[in-house]
């Protein structure tokens, strides 16, 4: 009778001890189970079910041709070889779920053996990482794109280090990434040209989380040559909302700001040669159907720059009743041509009849 009862309570003592052991595997939040040399499962814990997609019991006879592609199946048993021959590893593989639904999932793998070292199976640690490779390829898509990126990307750390540059901004400043990146603040690009209430205003709007718009100013290359540039900053947030640092993006305009002062030049030169020789130009835009007479054309014309708006009601009345029908036509044909067309018509000012030489540009898109 003895004997009976201490039997019976060692055995108590073992389901216990395994009812322990089970809540605490069921308890984890990876996966864990053994496959035989069949792989085919034979213990897995809740969380490995939750991550095959099955319900609780569900997992346990299942064998992993079952769950995974073909080719994923191959890479299985290529790693299950290793651990024939005593190696443990660890791997990702693809799954498909009974849903159809596809999870990456990441395996540590050891292998299980009986007293003579014969292979027995896979005890099998599992981590659906699904979710971090698709963030994962979202960085390095980012990255590749700022890398390549043919604008100025860098950023700063809270006190304003730099921590990192794109190649573009060592084309335009000068300056590599060894030479900068976690030694100098953008101090270094200061062109000398904004006093400090400048950048204190810069600096106070991105530490109240705001950003920079775009906007245009100098700064210095490496060489000490004045750059133009156009560009914003913004202050990087955490999940918090705390700020981790700041990102600043630039491009170089020093190409098209001589461009701009260039065509000023000559515009201005253009505006005297023509005041000089008493002719006046103007333009239509097809697509606003708007006419723009310059000063000289509306002084000519004897019309208020300020109140001619451009319209073809407006331009009409400038011409006499008897040729309106001649310029309809010029015009129309000078659309479709793209040429100029000189029409001789006349027209009014302030009661008196006058005659003109219109001489239409090109068609402006």
């Amino acid at each position: 009778m003895r004997d009976i009862t201490d039997r019976k309570r060692v055995e108590d003592l073992l389901q216990l001890s395994e009812e322990r052991y089970r809540t605490m595997v069921d308890s984890i939040g990876e996966g864990i189970g053994f496959v035989n040399t069949e792989e085919q499962f034979e213990f897995a814990n809740r969380a490995a079910e939750r991550i095959f997609g099955v319900g609780p019991g569900e997992l346990v006879g299942i064998k992993l041709d079952q769950l995974l592609p073909v080719d994923q199946y191959n890479l299985i048993q290529k790693e299950t070889d290793k651990r024939v021959q005593g190696d443990n590893s660890i791997y990702e593989f693809e799954i498909i779920r009974p849903d159809g639904e596809k999870r990456t999932v990441l395996i540590t793998a050891v292998a299980k053996t009986d007293q003579e070292g014969r292979f027995l199976g896979t005890y099998g640690v599992f981590s659906d990482i699904t979710e971090r490779k698709k963030t994962e390829t979202e960085l390095q898509n980012l990255n590749l794109a700022i890398y390549n990126t043919q604008e100025v990307v860098f950023m700063t750390d809270t006190e304003g280090t730099i921590n990192y540059i794109n190649p573009e901004f060592t084309k335009m400043y000068g300056y590599t990434a060894e030479e900068v990146v976690g030694k100098v603040t953008p101090r270094i690009l200061n062109s000398g040209i904004y006093n400090k209430e400048y950048f204190k205003a810069f600096w106070d709007t991105l530490f109240t989380k705001q950003g920079i718009p775009k906007s245009e100013y100098l700064n210095k290359h490496k060489d000490g040559k004045l750059i133009h540039v156009e560009g914003s900053a913004n202050p990087i947030l955490d999940n918090n909302g705390d700020i981790i640092g700041f990102l600043g993006i630039q491009k170089d305009i020093t190409q098209r700001k001589q461009a701009e002062e260039e065509l000023r030049l000559i515009k201005a030169k253009l505006d005297l040669a023509l005041q000089s020789s008493g002719m006046g130009v103007w333009q239509y835009n097809i697509i606003e159907n708007k006419r723009d007479f310059d000063n000289q054309s509306c002084s000519l014309l004897g019309i208020d720059p300020g109140k001619f708006r451009g319209s073809a009601e407006e331009f009409f009345a400038l011409v006499h009743p008897d040729d309106q029908k001649k310029v309809s036509v010029a015009l129309k044909k000078n659309h479709r041509t793209a040429c100029s067309i000189p029409v001789g018509v006349s027209g009014y000012l302030d009661g008196w009849q006058y005659s003109l030489h219109l001489s239409p540009g090109q068609v402006i898109d």
